[in-house]
């Protein structure tokens, strides 16, 4: 029972690692497309290791490492500022040529 509890709460904080990761994915383009790839895996992972005895599979552990090195790197991305958007006039119905 200990063991089970252990693996519940480390892929619970995994889980909050995910959400995470999501929030912040929008400091780098390609990210949150990763994020939520990473994160499809992670939900399909957890599904069939409920019928299967998959938590002592090293895949388990590379995924792990996956969310805490993918969160590491979100976290130091620098905080992107929005962009002013300009309004430029058309020239389609500007002057007659």
């Amino acid at each position: 029972m200990f063991v089970l509890a252990g693996y519940g709460l480390l892929f619970w904080v995994t889980w909050k690692y995910l959400q995470q990761i999501r929030r912040l994915a929008y400091r780098d383009p390609e990210m949150e497309v990763w994020a939520s790839a990473i994160r499809v895996v992670f939900v399909l992972f957890f599904f069939f290791s409920a019928f299967a005895d998959l938590w002592l599979n090293p895949i388990t552990y590379v995924l792990l490492g996956l969310v805490i090195t993918t969160r590491r790197y979100v976290e130091t991305l620098p905080e992107v500022t929005p962009v002013a958007v300009v309004a430029v006039p058309s020239r389609r119905f500007g002057r007659a040529a």
